[in-house]
């Protein structure tokens, strides 16, 4: 077995110089993380193959003290999809205009199953949440209530490779509090160099239920095709359907979509 433990500190300082009557608006707060993880590994056999199994704990503290923002702008800022990566993330936001309050702790469990004679990853599986030890008060909406809840929903992730180049992914978000999936995902990939094609099904809950088809194939040296298909199952509706070509040669490339 083997482990890592790692953290950092910082202290953000945001200030804008806005055309406007009165002060500019600024914000500063200190954050900091600890991170750390353990590995273990053990031999298998099955199939007339030898692999590897692995099983890594990971846990992530963050505290970023809470600061009133309702001053400030929203320029170019969204909240981040909720996922095992964003679990390990400093902010819960994307973009300058938004820092979150943050006093929590992630835990994550993932397991792998890989050859050990050409390193192929057959399985990837993993479990994790997130619990809360303060209300979360910033919120894109100002006048928004805090998130009060003590932990996440629980998010499973499991993604199987039977061959190089194809790779089924499977993904949900489990409300315990509601007893109800938040959010599914269903996808199968076929990855070959420059081709490239996408199935996929998502939902999430009281919002969107969608199919996705879309891909990138090449057709000669130079030339590929390219098309996508968007479709909502909840509104009967078409999202958005695109299809073009692309000539890319050594140092230029043209595109034509529709």
């Amino acid at each position: 077995g083997a482990g890592f433990i790692g953290g950092g500190a910082g202290y953000r300082l945001t200030q804008y110089d806005l055309d406007s009557v009165g002060p500019d608006p600024d914000r500063e707060l200190p954050i900091a993380n600890i991170d750390g993880g353990l590995f273990f590994d053990r031999p298998l056999q099955f199939s007339g193959s030898d692999w590897l199994q692995t099983l890594e704990p990971r846990f992530y503290y963050l505290y970023a003290p809470f600061r009133d923002q309702t001053d400030l702008p929203q320029f170019d800022t969204r909240a981040l999809t909720f996922g095992v990566p964003t679990s390990f993330s400093t902010n819960r936001f994307v973009g300058a205009d938004r820092q979150g309050d943050a006093n929590q702790v992630s835990v994550a469990l993932t397991s792998r199953l890989l050859n050990r004679q050409t390193g192929h990853e057959l399985l990837t599986a993993t479990i994790g949440q997130i619990y809360y030890f303060e209300d979360r008060r910033v919120q894109l909406n100002p006048n928004a209530a805090p998130e009060t809840e003590s932990s996440s929903p629980l998010i499973a992730e499991l993604d199987y490779r039977p061959f190089d180049r194809w790779t089924a992914s499977v993904g949900a978000h489990w409300d315990f509090e509601d007893d109800q999936a938040d959010y599914g995902l269903a996808r199968l990939q076929y990855l070959d160099g420059g081709k490239l094609a996408n199935i996929s099904y998502r939902m999430r809950r009281d919002s969107v239920e969608q199919v996705d088809l879309s891909a990138i194939w090449p057709v000669g040296e130079h030339w590929r095709l390219i098309g996508r298909y968007n479709y909502s199952l909840q509104d009967s509706e078409l999202l958005e359907a695109m299809a073009g070509f692309a000539y890319e040669g050594c140092c230029w490339a043209v595109r034509l979509l529709g």
